[in-house]
Formats: structure tokens, sequence, C-alpha cells
């Protein structure tokens, strides 16, 4: 088989519950065209199904334990510090296809500041801390990019970016849904259009795209009267990938992947309050009033928009959502814990151990029996009205394999199909439906949440069609881009190529 170029394009979230009919009903020609011509298949994710790990896993081939990416955080002293790109203990899939003599255009990839020197162009995505930090390669490229406009997404940071979208829920007004649309809309026509330029300057052999925009507002737009909001942005996607076709030269194949898939939510799930239960965690005396503040807040707000006022233009502001994220947390009294979850975008428990942790409780001779007893707990915890079971919880090592795997959360978490996960304390854990932990999700909340199942395609030259292929894991992508390019992919990799 001739080496081929690849273009491989990223979709945060992709749904495919959202996709699949939309294709059959004409609204995404150019994914059905994609689905028609070559292979389209679920593609399962890590274990949990989280944003940095999966785009980790997806461009090194590697499961967590062996890149090292476990959440967007890692944990100091009972405080958040954000992860870089020196962070990511593996080569990406640019890297070894660079150092293979190809050029290579790679545009918005997460967990990528400070940015990779390539054989070609590099221009980073999600977690760069500043437009004034240098965040392409080269250099130089920085600046066109600003003269053209380009943005990395709606907001720097990724909670403000996931707040941006969030900021308009509860606001019904169609035209203000419609500036939405467009803000995100124009971030990614602009992206493509830098990826058109770049690709007229050099003789390019692999591209890499990720488009995010689907996973903001699937998170809060996932019901009947707001699902046009995420289809008009898959509809502009659709376009885009569009565009990207024509690079076609008889000799390239294209492949989407996405870092997880997409579900509507029912329920949230109070994972601390659970802990609390069980005598495992206790809150910190300032834990009641934030929640209270927490809870008028939102009210408050659901009760302007009522009203027709515009409260997203309030809600959007950085300094309102500083405030917010400070009283979104768990206040724990460290002292008095034995485990707690810190923040969601992990999707897990940390024993809190002696000598790891600054206030750490847990002797070693403890670790191993209270881990056993939160994992055989929660996997056997059911909703009382429903009966449905409400998680899965793993402990590290059966999910992970590699030298980083000691520094995970000790248990992982993956909610069954309708729950998410909340870290923050709610008042009374005994009034939580009976102590199966759970709420209904609220007017306003985020109604949709991570899925293990996202979405692979991939069609082109020499790519036959095939409908349902073997199962896909999310490390498969990176060799078998590799394999088409013609380069032999590390035997470290835990995925293999897609036949």
């Amino acid at each position: 088989m001739a080496a081929k170029r690849v273009v491989f394009i990223g979709i945060d979230g992709a749904a495919l519950e959202l996709i699949t009919p939309w294709m059959k009903n004409g609204i995404l020609p150019n994914f059905a065209k994609l689905a028609a011509t070559g292979i389209m298949a679920p593609l399962r994710t890590v274990i949990p199904p989280m944003t940095a790990t999966g785009w980790v896993s997806l461009s090194t081939g590697k499961n967590p334990g062996k890149h090292g990416i476990f959440d967007f955080y890692r944990m100091i002293d009972y405080e958040k510090q954000v992860i870089s790109s020196r962070d990511v203990h593996a080569q990406h899939v640019w890297q070894i296809a660079g150092r293979a003599g190809k050029k290579v255009i790679v545009v918005n990839p997460p967990v990528s500041y400070p940015p990779d020197e390539v054989n070609g162009y590099f221009i980073g995505g999600m977690l760069t801390p500043s437009y004034e930090s240098d965040y392409t390669y080269p250099k130089a490229l920085k600046q066109e990019l600003s003269s053209r406009g380009y943005s990395i997404g709606v907001e720097l940071d990724p909670g403000l970016r996931s707040n941006f979208a969030r900021s308009f829920v509860m606001n019904k007004n169609r035209a203000h849904r419609e500036k939405l649309i467009r803000v995100f809309n124009d971030i990614d026509e602009r992206r493509v259009g830098v990826i058109e330029m770049l690709a007229g300057r050099i003789a390019w052999d692999f591209i890499y795209v990720m488009f995010e925009g689907t996973d903001r507002l699937e998170h809060y737009y996932w019901n009947d009267d707001d699902f046009y909001v995420i289809r008009e942005h898959y509809r502009k996607i659709d376009e885009l990938i569009g565009r990207l076709m024509k690079f076609d030269d008889g000799n390239t194949a294209f492949i989407i992947g996405s870092d997880h898939g997409f579900e509507g939510i029912r329920y949230k799930f109070f994972i601390n309050n659970f802990l609390e239960y069980h005598g495992l965690l206790t809150p910190g005396r300032e834990a009641g009033c934030k929640n209270a503040l927490l809870k008028h807040g939102k009210n408050a707000a659901l009760a302007l928009a009522g009203l027709g006022l515009p409260v997203q233009r309030i809600l959007a502001l950085p300094s309102v959502f500083k405030f917010y994220r400070e009283l979104y947390r768990p206040f724990i009294d460290w002292g008095r814990t034995k485990a707690f979850m810190f923040n969601e975008t992990s999707r897990g428990i940390w024993i809190n151990l002696k000598n790891r942790q600054k206030n750490g409780t847990v002797d070693k001779a403890e670790y191993n029996p209270i881990r056993n007893f939160i994992v055989e707990h929660l996997n056997g915890l059911t909703h009382p009205s429903t009966g449905e079971r409400i998680i899965t919880a793993y402990k590290r090592e059966d999910v992970f394999s590699g030298v980083h795997t000691h520094n995970a959360p000790d248990i992982l978490l993956v909610t069954q199909k309708g729950y998410s996960v909340e870290p923050v304390l709610r008042p009374a854990s005994g009034s939580l439906a009976d102590n199966s932990f759970t709420e209904t999700i609220a007017p306003g909340e985020r109604n949709a949440d991570h899925a293990m199942d996202g979405l692979f395609m991939m069609a082109g030259s020499g790519i036959a069609p095939k409908r349902r292929p073997a199962s896909i894991h999310i490390t498969d992508i990176a060799p078998t881009i590799l394999s088409l390019m013609g380069i032999d992919y590390p035997e470290d990799m835990d995925g293999k190529p897609v036949q």
C-alpha cells in the first residue's frame, strides 16, 4: 500500500445519537458521504470518559497510565494546578510523523502549551494561558493569526468556555441563541481558513484539527426545545468537513474521531455526600453557607431570565464565573476526611493518604480496606424509584497500565446512562433521594454529559466501505494514522491499526 496523506478531524464529544438521524435527514451530507464510502463505528474511549485523557490517548495511542494525563489539573495540597504539555510522557502522532520526514499541520489539540516543535506548523489549543504567550510553532505564526482574528476558543479558560455556552441557557430569546451559534461557528470557520492558508505553503502529509464547540453546546442544550442550537453548529462542522475534503488528491485518507460520546442526563449523583454518609468525609464549616449562595444565585438567574432579561451578559463575565467557580467546589474538613472527590473533571476519588496528601488521615494499612469498601458500595448503589444502577467504580490499576498509574485517582468512576457526577456537597445527605444521593436535574443546569462511545469514521483512497467493523478503541487511531502514512508505529502503543 502506497503511503497516504491523512486528514484527521477531531470532534469533541461527537454524539452518535444526534449525528446518525441528522445524516439520514440530509442535515449532515458530508458526514453521510464519509459514512457511505468508508467505515463508521462507535469509538470506545478511556475510563473515565473525559476530555484531557481522551484526546491525549487518541494522539499518543497509549492509555493514561503510560502518557500520564488524568485530568486538566493536578492536585497540590488540595488545590488545583493546571497541567501543561510537559506533563505528557508520550510522543504524539504528529511528532512521530515529523521525525519520519512527514510535513504536518496541527491545529487546536488540547493540552498543547507550550507548543511542540514540529516539521511544519503547530497552533496550540485548550490550556493555552494567554494570547500573549507563544502558542504557535513557528513563533512568528502567532502574529499572522492575530491579524486574521483567530481565536483558540470563545474563552481561553476551559471553564469559561463552558460558562459562555451555559450563560445563554436561561434566556430563551431566539435572537440571543442565534448569536451564540454564530460565535461558535465563526471560531471554527476561521480555524479552517487558517488550515487552508497553511496547506498552500507546504507539501503537507498530515493535518490534525479539533473542533470543540460541540461539547460545550451539548452539555446545556440537550432537550427538545434546544436541540436546534446543537444541530446548527453540527451543520457548520459538516460544511467545514466538506471544505477539508477538497484536499483529497486521490491518495488521501480522512479520519474523524472524538474524545468521548454524549448522552442526556436526568439526575446528578453527589459523590461527596455518599462519602459523607458512610463516615469517610467531613464537610468544612463554610460548606452550608456557600452551597446556599450557589442555590439562591441560580434561582435568581432563572427568575431574571423568565422576565426576559439578558442574564447571559452577566453570567458570561469572567469575574462572575471566577466567583461561581470558587463556590462550585467541595468544602471539606481535610483533617477529618478519609476519601473525597476534588473536582468532577477527573471523575476520580482520592483516598486521603498520609505522607501523600498534605493533611492525610489514612494509614497504608487502611488504604485497601477503605478503597474496597467504596468500590463495593458504589457498584451496588441503585436509584430507589427506578432500580437503575447509578455508577460503576474501578480501582485505578484495573483500568490503567504503565509507570504513571500511581498518579491517577485511587478510584475511577463511570456513570450509567442518565446520570452525572457532582463534587459539591449538598446539606443533609439523607434527604438526597432516600440515600441514592441523587437529585433531579433542574432547569438551567447541565442536561447532558460524557458517554463512553464516541464516533469513528474513516474514508478515502483504498478504504473499502464497512459499516460496523470490530470494536474500535480510541488508542487505535494513532497507529492507524501512522500505518496509513507508511510509518511503523511504536510497539508500546496500546492500540492497533483499524483494518
